[in-house]
């Protein structure tokens, strides 16, 4: 298998889970069932497997206390960006800059 296959497949198995489990919390396991289910889940192991890709990770994280809707998130990538909806949209604060790095 290759390397991008294994990354694609430990993407799905990671949604696969969470899915699994989100639904769950929603359904009423009986006691075999739920024995069942961590006997299933027992030989799986809990790990970041990250992006896959360089793109996509956060450096930083800064939330204005007295504006919880407000926070700026910094790029591992580069650039810093700003919202002021929870995250909803973000707006670039540095873009005009001509450097993608701040320190």
């Amino acid at each position: 298998m290759s390397a991008s296959s294994r990354s694609i497949a430990h993407s799905l198995s990671a949604i696969l889970v969470f899915g699994l489990l989100s639904a769950l919390q929603a359904v009423p396991l009986t006691g075999q069932q739920r024995s069942d289910l961590e006997t299933l889940l027992s030989g799986l192991e809990l790990r970041s497997i990250g992006p896959a890709t360089m793109g996509g990770r956060i450096a930083d994280l800064a939330i204005d206390e007295s504006d919880p809707a407000t926070f700026y998130v910094g790029a591992a990538t580069g650039g810093l960006w700003k919202t002021t909806n929870h995250g909803a949209s973000f707006e670039p604060v540095f873009e005009d800059q001509p450097t993608s790095s701040v320190t």
